[in-house]
């Protein structure tokens, strides 16, 4: 018959030559195929099995790495095996694809860490065996039991530096880059993004509850694991989450860092089970770690920019795709006030009327070709004619001069990110005689 050889999944829990050791020398000590899984189901060392050994469930686990599945977990409980003390027999089930196996509770200090299974076809194992499986049980327990504490320390210390690596002493971002280098912590010192998600909005005081940081943590640890080790180092406050992210990594260079930002957003939302949608996640690039700091702060503010625009800029927005946004984004815009709207703009925020500020801002956009900008807004050109006639009564301008119209296409920018909205509206449409009207000039037609 043909023989499985142990093949471990290694997902970065556990010390797992260590522990496939220990299930080899059960295996050989006990006369039977062992396996060894976390307190999620999820195989973490194998010994050798014989074909003949195999029963459905543990094919799968083994050959197509398929976990359990919720008819199999309600088994296991059903028969009080995932709440078992001491090794107990759990009958099989053939509709299941399941032999009867034992099943041996790995605990340290009282923590449950994962379960010990060894497959039975005898009606009742011998009491010495069931001893000496517990006994191997408390074994690997010890060293899952350490590697969590170790787990634990690193991920402290990973945070730590992160956190002197962003901070605004440029001595303690060195030495906090030199100590991630040196520990081996963060893989080479090559080009990375910045990312940072959002994960409360401005407006919730305080941010995420304490409870609310562990699950976002726990999620970006999960992420962080899928990728090479020391390619990601990441930093949960109340109000956002902070990622480093090296394009050394295989999947990163092959995908971008846009995509792991996404997946992040992606993993934040699953975590949360109200169902809101992903947050934002804006990034900006650095060549190592001595930039990180800068790239970071970038990336904050184009978060900043994201979230006053309400999405028009997408949900994953680089610095590097700002455009005049970035320079904005740099004023002291809370200590400028409103009167760093240009007065037109704060004239036409005054009006009942919104199509008239979408319509300039379309026009604006397209460079003041009118052709463009009637296509954009599904109107006929003497709609829009209109309608830019009367903007040019209301704000006290003339769109001919490209100073005029720089300064107001700059003035609606500034408004966007004061938290001013408006869109496209039908409301106050004048009858196509008042489109005749006289005015102050006509905007330059661009077609």
């Amino acid at each position: 018959m043909a023989r499985m050889e142990h093949a471990v999944a290694d997902d970065g829990l556990a010390p797992i030559g260590q522990l496939q050791r220990i299930v080899d020398a059960a295996g050989e000590e006990l006369g039977r195929p062992i396996a060894l899984e976390d307190r999620n189901l999820r195989l973490l060392a194998f010994s050798a099995h014989e074909q003949r050994d195999l029963d459905p469930v543990r094919a799968a686990t083994i050959l197509r790495r398929v976990n359990a599945d919720a008819e199999l977990i309600a088994w296991f409980e059903a028969h009080g095996a995932l709440r078992a003390e001491r090794p107990m027999l759990v009958p099989g089930n053939p509709r299941l694809g399941l032999r009867a196996r034992v099943c041996a509770p790995v605990r340290c200090r009282g923590t449950l860490l994962g379960y010990l299974w060894m497959t039975e076809e005898r009606a009742a194992p011998r009491a010495s065996e069931l001893e000496r499986l517990e006994r191997i049980a408390a074994t690997a327990g010890a060293v899952l039991y350490r590697e969590r504490l170790l787990r634990g320390i690193d991920g402290r210390r990973r945070r730590e530096l992160l956190g002197g690596v962003l901070a605004d002493d440029p001595r303690a971002r060195g030495d906090a880059a030199a100590r991630l280098l040196e520990l081996g912590l963060w893989e080479s010192d090559g080009p990375l993004t910045a990312i940072v998600v959002g994960l409360a909005p401005p407006t919730v005081a305080g941010g995420l509850a304490e409870e609310e940081q562990v699950t976002v943590d726990a999620a970006l640890e999960h992420l962080r694991r899928q990728l090479l080790p020391g390619s990601l180092l990441h930093l949960v406050r109340p109000d956002r989450a902070i990622l480093l992210v090296s394009l050394g990594d295989p999947g990163v260079r092959e995908h971008g860092s846009a995509w792991l930002a996404a997946r992040a957003r992606e993993q934040i939302a699953a975590a949360h089970d109200g169902g809101a949608p992903p947050p934002r996640a804006a990034l900006s690039d650095a060549d190592g770690l001595a930039s990180a700091h800068a790239a970071c702060a970038r990336a904050l503010s184009t978060l900043r920019v994201a979230d006053a625009l309400g999405g028009r800029l997408g949900d994953v927005v680089r610095w590097e795709g700002l455009g005049v946004y970035a320079l904005l984004a740099e004023l002291p815009l809370e200590r400028l006030g409103a009167e760093a709207i240009h007065p037109g703009v704060r004239a036409l925020l005054e009006q009942p009327a919104p199509q008239l500020l979408h319509t300039l801002e379309v026009y604006l956009d397209a460079a003041g070709d009118a052709q463009r900008t009637a296509a954009a807004l599904h109107v006929h050109r003497a709609t829009l004619h209109h309608r830019l006639r009367r903007v040019q009564e209301l704000a006290g301008v003339d769109l001919r001069d490209g100073e005029q119209r720089l300064a107001l296409h700059l003035g609606l920018r500034l408004a966007r990110l004061d938290g001013r909205s408006w869109g496209p509206s039908t409301e106050g449409e004048q009858p196509a005689a008042e489109m005749r009207r006289s005015s102050p000039g006509r905007p330059q037609d661009g077609a």
